[in-house]
């Protein structure tokens, strides 16, 4: 087996990020786009588009801060195998599209208690998620999402899994509460 072939060339990979300012009702619209190319001299060829465009609405109704969150994920793949002078490690040989809407919701209201020397805040807060697969993401290779853990920072992200070709799916509630002082 020649390993050395497996190397990949990562070239192009273009990431964008529009957002427009707050609109009538304080939503914003965005759109967020990714293009990834790995070429390898041997093994497989992988080319992926994505595109998730999004809707975000705050509202503040009483000191109470809540935002709703709309987005489908887009994904457009082209896969070739080119095995020349190593053994097939996988079935991937084809074109293979994907999307995945979801939908979030979030709570929370800050609690301010200002002293002399020092500001204390407890902020409850609390959200819930859903999302699918529309496709069976086992039929694409899993290139960039190899990385996931659970931490106080990503507890209520709508998607703890970076990268594109893996997401977290389903439906969830987190809940809890930050404090500072």
């Amino acid at each position: 087996i020649d390993e050395e072939n497996n190397d990949p060339l990562i070239l192009p990979v273009i990431d964008s990020h529009i957002e427009t300012k707050p609109l009538l009702y304080k939503e914003k619209f965005s759109l967020t786009s990714n293009i990834s190319v790995i070429s390898r001299d041997g093994g497989e060829q992988y080319r992926r588009v994505t595109t998730i465009p999004e809707v975000n609405l705050p509202v503040n109704f009483k000191g109470n801060l809540f935002n709703f969150n709309s987005k489908v994920q887009g994904d457009f793949y082209s896969l070739e195998n080119n095995f020349k002078n190593s053994y097939p490690t996988n079935n991937y040989n084809s074109v293979q599209t994907n999307y995945r809407p979801e939908f979030s919701a979030s709570w929370r209201i800050p609690l301010l208690k200002k002293m002399k020397s020092s500001t204390i805040i407890i902020e409850p807060m609390a959200n819930f998620v859903s999302s699918s697969y529309r496709r069976n993401f086992n039929k694409i290779p899993n290139e960039d999402s190899n990385g996931s853990e659970l931490t106080m920072s990503n507890l209520f992200v709508a998607d703890r899994i970076s990268g594109f070709d893996r997401n977290e799916s389903g439906e969830r509630v987190s809940y809890g509460a930050k404090t500072s002082l």
